[in-house]
């Protein structure tokens, strides 16, 4: 494939990155109807908080949108644990969505979530969902439970695909609004289409990736066609070399 688009495909113009990150966030932060968007989630799942943002490429979270109590978020900033929290840089190195308790050992995680946030009557986040976000950044949408600790194997996956199906829906939600697909050039993929496509990039058979996402392999199978479809790709290693280009998934 030539990067002058000469096969047909042309990629985005300009570089929007951090700017238009950083706008978006602000916009995220001033508008009600993502904070209402964001609690309809949490209560959905029957979760204490949410929170979404995005983390650029030196791991700092730029703020965004989030239901913790204002004193919280306040103080959170105020100290610098944005720089310093271990949950971020987690995320945006993790693979797939993970059960946070595995990170209490982490010193820093137990100061800011176990003990400080202890003193805002918040209890330590429970699952953190990373995904793919505009130029290649990662959007985080983290959970916290309402009482520690989800100890059945069988709640804990149950809870889980609930949390991964809230979190894309919230995730498509603001990309949406903002048209930033169109913005950017980006074809109008859905966050399970993209998911799927990140699977198989990683190397997972079609059974894998569906035991993996939740969904029958047929479902699977559906993603990639329209994966195909968006991206005018000839094969589905086609798509996803299209979608690594932008940014888009990041292949292990």
């Amino acid at each position: 494939m030539d990067r002058d688009g000469s096969d047909g495909w042309t990629p985005p113009e300009e570089d929007l990155g951090s700017t238009t990150l950083i706008g978006l966030a602000e916009k995220l932060a001033d508008d009600q109807s993502f904070a209402a968007m964001i609690a309809e989630h949490r209560d959905r799942l029957g979760m204490e908080h949410a929170r979404y943002g995005f983390v650029n490429t030196l791991r700092v979270q730029i703020p965004s949108c989030n239901t913790y109590p204002a004193d919280w978020s306040s103080y959170y900033y105020q100290e610098g644990f944005h720089t310093l929290d271990p949950l971020i840089a987690g995320l945006h190195n993790a693979r797939r969505p993970i059960f946070l308790d595995q990170m209490e050992s982490i010193p820093a995680f137990r100061r800011i979530w176990m003990e400080h946030a202890a003193d805002f009557n918040i209890t330590p986040p429970t699952i953190g969902i990373p995904m793919a976000a505009p130029q290649g950044e990662t959007a985080i949408f983290i959970l916290h439970g309402k009482v520690p600790g989800v100890h059945f194997e069988y709640e804990r996956k149950s809870l889980l695909k609930k949390a991964i199906t809230r979190a894309m829906e919230f995730h498509e939600q603001v990309i949406n609004s903002y048209g930033l697909h169109e913005l950017m050039g980006f074809p109008d993929i859905t966050q399970r289409e993209l998911h799927c496509l990140e699977l198989i990039a990683r190397g997972l058979t079609i059974a894998e990736t569906a035991r993996d996402a939740g969904i029958s392999e047929r479902t699977v199978e559906s993603h990639l066609k329209s994966c195909r479809k968006k991206f005018d790709a000839k094969s589905t290693p086609h798509a996803v070399a299209r979608a690594v280009y932008l940014g888009m998934i990041t292949p292990s």
